[in-house]
């Protein structure tokens, strides 16, 4: 039992710490029987319900109404959520590579999501089963409208029973438009290559002119072939369902002879089957790499083996317990939730890692090992405690930002950080109580990392003390190059950019940027108001003059719709040069004949009623912020020149993720001012000092901004997620803040002496905030194996961050407390 005069002898602020350790070593079995339980529950929760992945709508969109209209256009309209197979170097219209991709296009048709996990089975390989008209061969009879919109119903219904694919286009499903006497044929280019071997060359020609076909199933030099493979739009579709799919796509190709090498892929499926593969790496790769650098990191600076034990254990059942807590909200584990597990271990690490290294300075002072356990857990684990709670005021501050996945992380980091606390302020002092008492720092100085320690403490304290205003300058001259790289701060997102350079859905969209046309697309849905309105040829006039326009702006790369189809037909059926017919009963001809004859051409351009018209813009910049910024503008354009009869909306994929960029970035903004003025008031409390708590957030400021700074004049553009960063940041860098300021505090109102008390709380706190930023900063480094920006960056610049965190409190803190900027109010004796 505890000593009720030793409670007495320490501060009142400490007495409910010290009461509550003392408690838990009283009742020691029933505490680790309970913590059991609770593990044993959580881990059981991971084994049943935990899956890796998530869903578009998840990630990014959640509710939005504009993604419920995308949801909407796309049943009739068609989505740009496709997946890109590009085929390097393949002599297209061969007969032979016909043939190998018919039975490729037939496979991937009649994927399902249940079926897709196995794309050699006989239900996949059906050839042509339960697949869109427009998916099948060359061979494919368009000429009876009726017997196309029997095929057209059937794929239809197999999509909803099950069915992911919409539609594959491809060569296969190229037509050629020509005009014999009155009649306007369309031919297969794949049943005219095969009955005129002799004219491929001039085919091939043809498809290149082909401003369907140029681009987007054929390279611009028709030496490489695409493979548009239009997935069904749906915001609850888990990410697994979408990697299997991509997967067996590309299986299915190379089971079709066509080589690895010649394969690329690319779109918006093939992002998320990349961020999937790489979620379940950050977890099963970087994790277990993660918990060997903690444990031999804190093994080398300790130099015994029970820290690094007591540490990676407390640290465990906190990741299982955080774990357990996400996949109760949410059983699917996406890439931003992957990264948990192995900030939570860092995180409690350094919990444990404090109050080891007070037990052991307190046991050089000559206490007893019970005394030493109850006296560094009331002075460091009140500090841990505030730690604590800023961290997590950090991790909440992700909450702000307006989608689900980051809204979830900060929950489950939020709740991770107490339960750090927790079972450090349990396990710790329970096993401390049963090992051995080790022996002290003190015993341990010959060494040579505590040599080089101490030697690098006292140099910087040298500094701090003796030339207060020299370290003050150099701050403010940082902080003023730092506001001229903040000036200069542009965000941008680019979701395939985020990957290295050597990944291979990096190397294939350059693949596909330098032999095919622009894969970022803003589609601009505009709708008449009426059936039939887009046959109206005062309104297609307008269409073609807001086409025009647009076309000329450099950042576009090239426009189309349905006004430039009706070009090409009016050229081929009236001789003339290609333009819009000038009579006005004229369009309805012509959609007339592509309904009864090629109406697999329609689809993508206008609705079956010919309300609604859509424009195709693929831009040249591949940031989802220009692709918004597109839209707008063309919207706004478009609404003056078309007038306000007409309802007129961008969309698509990156149209919209650009629309959501702007609310992340505003969310983590108004995150980040509250999580600083939440920690400023906490600092204000925990330091029991107006002037000291607002000084005190000066040196946790500056990290911010000065990264901030370096990456506005260093990159011409800065990533959303960096503001992800900062949060994190903040909330993890302002705990050694805590834990040196808090000791300073205690030390400076022994006896009111600065320098003294300065020297004190460099030996008693100096050393911890070293050791734990070290740990921080070697736990996070094995992000850097991540393919993945948003993953990578916490083990770059997040070090980064905490190392001039680090730098601010032992050298910025004490020269704003030896010049008395950053003050308490001297005491009598505290013990």
């Amino acid at each position: 039992m505890t000593d009720p005069a030793s409670v007495e002898s320490v501060p009142s602020a400490d007495r409910s710490m010290r009461r509550l350790v003392a408690w838990i070593l009283d009742h020691r079995a029933m505490v680790l029987l309970t913590i059991g339980c609770i593990t044993a529950a959580a881990a059981w929760i991971l084994a049943t319900r935990a899956a890796f992945g998530s869903s578009i709508g998840k990630l990014f969109f959640a509710e939005s109404p504009r993604y419920a209209r995308y949801l909407d256009y796309s049943r009739e309209l068609g989505t740009d959520e496709a997946l890109i197979i590009g085929l390097e170097a393949v002599d297209i219209l061969a007969p032979d590579t016909l043939d190998r991709l018919e039975r490729a296009v037939a496979r991937v048709s009649a994927l399902s999501v249940d079926e897709a996990s196995a794309p050699g089975s006989d239900e996949s390989s059906a050839p042509g089963e339960s697949s869109p008209p427009d998916a099948t061969s060359g061979h494919t009879d368009f000429d009876d409208f009726d017997d196309f919109d029997d095929d057209f119903d059937e794929g239809e219904v197999a999509s909803e029973s099950g069915g992911i694919v919409r539609r594959v286009q491809s060569v296969l499903s190229a037509r050629r438009v020509r005009r014999r006497g009155d009649i306007l044929s369309t031919q297969s280019y794949a049943d005219l290559a095969r009955s005129q071997p002799d004219g491929r060359a001039a085919l091939r020609q043809e498809l290149i002119d082909d401003e369907l076909a140029s681009g987007a199933l054929i390279s611009q030099d028709g030496q490489h072939a695409a493979v548009i493979i239009e997935l069904i739009a749906d915001k609850n579709r888990p990410a697994e369902a979408v990697s299997v799919v991509v997967n067996d796509a590309i299986t299915i190709f190379r089971d079709e002879g066509f080589s690895a090498e010649q394969i690329h892929r690319a779109g918006p499926p093939a992002v998320m089957s990349e961020m999937f593969r790489l979620t379940k790496e950050n977890v099963l790769v970087i994790f277990p790499i993660t918990a060997v650098i903690l444990t031999i990191t804190v093994l080398i600076l300790f130099r015994q083996l029970w820290p690094p034990v007591l540490a990676a254990f407390a640290s465990g059942i906190g990741v299982i317990w955080t774990m357990g807590v996400s996949v109760l909200i949410d059983p699917q584990i996406s890439i931003m939730h992957s990264i948990a597990p192995m900030v939570m271990l860092i995180v409690a690490s350094s919990d444990v890692i404090h109050l080891c290294s007070a037990y052991m300075l307190e046991l050089g002072q000559g206490k007893s090992r019970h005394e030493a356990i109850l006296d560094s857990t009331a002075e460091v684990g009140r500090a841990c405690l505030f730690t604590s709670m800023t961290t997590f005021v950090g991790f909440i501050g992700l909450s702000f930002v307006p989608t689900p996945v980051f809204r979830q992380l900060g929950i489950i980091l939020g709740c991770g950080v107490a339960f750090a606390l927790l079972l450090a302020v349990t396990i710790v002092p329970i096993a401390l109580s049963w090992l051995p008492a080790p022996a002290g720092w003190q015993s341990q100085r010959g060494t040579r990392v505590q040599q080089a320690l101490d030697n690098a403490l006292t140099w910087l304290m040298e500094i701090s003390v003796r030339r207060p205003y020299a370290v003050v300058a150099a701050y403010v001259a940082i902080a003023i190059l730092t506001a001229v790289g903040l000036s200069q701060l542009h965000i941008e997102t680019a979701l395939v950019e985020r990957f290295d350079d050597d990944n291979v859905v990096a190397m294939d969209r350059e693949w596909f940027r330098e032999h095919f046309a622009s894969t970022n697309v803003v589609q601009v849905v505009i709708d008449t108001g009426r059936a039939g309105g887009v046959k109206d040829l005062e309104f297609l006039q307008k269409l073609a003059a807001l086409e025009s326009e647009i076309e000329a702006d450099p950042k576009v790369d090239a426009v189309y719709g349905v006004v430039d189809l009706l070009s090409m037909l009016h050229a081929q059926l009236s001789g003339e040069p290609r333009g819009l017919p000038s009579h006005p009963n004229t369009p309805a001809e012509y959609f007339f004949v592509l309904e009864s004859r090629d109406q697999a051409t329609l689809r993508g351009l206008t609705d079956f009623e010919l309300r609604r018209a859509i424009l195709s813009v693929r831009l040249e910049e591949e940031g989802v912020r220009a692709g918004f910024d597109a839209g707008q503008a063309i919207e706004e354009r478009a609404q003056e020149l078309l007038g306000d009869a007409v309802t007129i909306e961008s969309t698509g994929m990156q149209y919209m993720t650009g629309e959501w960029l702007g609310s992340i970035v505003a969310g983590q903004q108004r995150g980040l001012g509250v999580t600083f003025v939440v920690i400023l008031v906490m600092m204000i409390i925990a330091l029991r000092s107006l002037r000291a708590g607002v000084w005190s957030m000066v040196p946790n400021a500056l990290p911010l901004l000065m990264l901030g700074g370096w990456l506005g004049l260093t990159k011409d553009s800065v990533d959303s997620d960096t503001l992800v960063l900062a949060m994190l940041a903040i909330g993890i860098g302002v705990d050694d803040t805590i834990h040196f300021l808090m000791r300073y505090r205690l030390e400076f109102q022994r006896d009111g002496n600065r320098e003294a008390a300065l020297h004190r709380t460099y030996h008693y706190a100096g050393r911890a905030i070293v050791i734990t930023t070290v740990v921080l900063t070697l736990g996070f480094a094995p992000f850097m194996m991540s393919a993945y920006y948003s993953v990578a960056m916490l083990g770059t610049l997040l070090p980064l961050t905490l190392i001039f965190a680090l730098l601010a409190d032992l050298l910025l803190v004490p020269a704003l407390a030896s010049l008395g900027w950053l003050r308490f109010t001297a005491k009598s004796t505290v013990r």
